[in-house]
């Protein structure tokens, strides 16, 4: 079995989305938490040398797996894993929308970080990390900043636009901002430029069908459709 299984939601059938449980046992998620947070804990201590070379110089830089998610990771009989976050479900893909996600997600977060500072404090204990080191600071000062969704909308481009629309132009724009005050900040080469580009785009709703796979069926296209339609919630 699988984390993602052990954290879903009771009797969701397979060709569902996964979900967190809304009803898991505190004490349960904990545990399970405490497992991913030992995890990223050890990444966080891993780092690449810095390149050298006058102005190439940077670095050093983390080691980051953005596929380590509750699914890839395997569970004894127990729900112990031999040997990532606190919603299996992706915002964009919530049921209720990027701002019930959001409320569910700082919720669990919560638990998460609690979770997570415990175990940095064993680990400061055994000599095993400073506390300058602690990863939890930067996720919940990210968290409260709303850097998270900065992050998150550059690593996710199906989801730019409606986490851009929903978190990121508001904070950087204004409350009332809207995509014309966007298009103020441009210069007049710039917004020639922007015409062209939607010139461009007009043009190919109109010339070719957007397809997942080439062989892919028209039912899962429209499936696939009415999923993102949720986007706009």
């Amino acid at each position: 079995m699988d984390m993602g299984a052990a954290l879903n939601m009771p009797g969701l059938a397979i060709e569902y989305r996964p979900i967190l449980d809304p009803n898991i046992e505190i004490d349960k998620l904990e545990m399970l938490y405490g497992q991913l947070t030992d995890i990223l804990l050890q990444m966080s201590l891993l780092s690449l040398p810095p390149t050298l070379g006058g102005r190439d110089h940077q670095g050093p830089f983390k080691i980051w797996c953005d596929d380590s998610r509750p699914t890839n990771v395997l569970l004894y009989s127990n729900l112990q894993f031999p040997l990532w976050w606190p919603l299996l479900e992706q915002p964009e893909y919530w049921p209720d929308g990027i701002k019930a996600w959001t409320k569910a997600y700082d919720s669990r977060l919560q638990i998460f970080l609690k979770v997570f500072r415990e175990r940095e404090d064993v680990a400061i204990e055994r000599g095993r990390l400073d506390e300058e080191q602690r990863p939890s600071g930067p996720m919940q000062e990210s968290w409260e900043s709303g850097d998270f969704w900065v992050a998150y909308a550059a690593r996710k481009n199906f989801a730019f636009d409606a986490v851009f629309w929903q978190k990121l132009d508001g904070r950087f724009l204004g409350p009332e901002a809207g995509w014309e005050s966007g298009a103020e900040l441009l210069d007049e080469e710039e917004r020639k430029e922007l015409d062209t580009l939607v010139e461009h785009k007009l043009k190919q709703m109109e010339d070719r069908e957007l397809a997942w796979e080439p062989d892919e069926e028209a039912d899962d296209d429209k499936s696939s459709a009415a999923e993102f339609r949720q986007i706009d919630k």
